[in-house]
């Protein structure tokens, strides 16, 4: 037989407790380094392919500057070729850094700079609710255009036809195709007589 045991069923449950809390920081702490891990491998495709886009504009603005040279306009291709140099230095070092030298990169920038980062923000942020403004409006118009006609209280209203009867009166339409103003005799609407054909 095997001694009995001395711990009590408290110190017991506590084990157990320090045991799953472990498992849970172990497996949360394996979850956080994949995600960084995606997150780096992403940033790294992005990049790469951002340079790739702006190496060949560089390559292009290049090629821009030789016709303008080719044409005697030496100035405008200086400065086109500057361009160019300056986006082909952007092209490679986004090649050669990896996303944790990124990321430094731009604390530090941030840290240099922050009037620079908040208005960088501030621009971004009013371009994205100038895009979403944009966005909803449109489907404001689409699910309107959707609805059954007479069913929005801002549709416009129909004119009478031109020959359509006024407050009774036979013929007493709108031959200008201007609608009188509507008022106590005149009503928004009028349904033709009756006898009308």
């Amino acid at each position: 037989m095997s001694p009995p045991s001395t711990d009590s069923p408290a110190e017991h449950l506590q084990d157990e407790l320090r045991a799953g809390a472990d498992a849970a920081q172990e497996t949360a702490a394996h979850v956080g380094q994949q995600a960084r891990e995606r997150a780096r491998s992403e940033i790294d495709d992005r990049t790469t392919h951002a340079a790739g886009r702006l190496r060949e504009g560089a390559q292009d603005a290049r090629a821009v500057a030789e016709h303008l040279r080719g044409e005697g306009r030496d100035a405008p291709a200086r400065f086109v070729e500057h361009a160019a140099e300056r986006v082909d230095g952007a092209g490679r070092y986004l090649t050669e850094a990896d996303a944790d030298r990124l990321i430094r990169d731009a604390e530090a920038y941030a840290r240099r700079n922050p009037a620079a980062v908040v208005v960088g923000g501030l621009a971004l942020g009013f371009a994205a609710s100038r895009l979403l403004s944009a966005s909803s409006g449109g489907r404001r118009s689409t699910s309107a255009d959707q609805e059954s006609p007479g069913t929005g209280s801002d549709r416009p209203r129909a004119l009478p036809p031109s020959n359509a009867a006024v407050d009774g009166a036979p013929g007493a339409g709108f031959p200008t195709g201007a609608p009188a103003a509507p008022g106590p005799s005149t009503p928004a609407y009028a349904a033709p007589p009756a006898d009308a054909p």
